[in-house]
């Protein structure tokens, strides 16, 4: 399939916790767009896309990762 993927760069944060992760923690990741940022590139992204990825990082430890995903659900992903 020809999915089209929004992939929005992650905080870089990350807990090394994950055994299987491919993508370990460099400090030099580039820090995630701004909180208005990345739910205006959701936003924008409806329609477009057929999926949203979260990446660079460890997504589940950032703070607003629920409130982005309810977003994300608002307008169809």
């Amino acid at each position: 399939e020809n999915l089209r993927v929004l992939n929005l760069r992650g905080t870089g944060a990350c807990n090394s916790d994950c055994v299987f992760c491919v993508e370990k923690f460099d400090p030099a990741h580039r820090a995630m767009p701004k909180a208005d940022t990345t739910r205006g590139l959701i936003l924008d992204g409806a329609g477009k896309f057929d999926m949203l990825f979260f990446a660079s990082g460890e997504p589940t430890i950032h703070q607003k990762l629920f409130e982005y995903v309810a977003t994300a659900r608002e307008v169809g992903f």
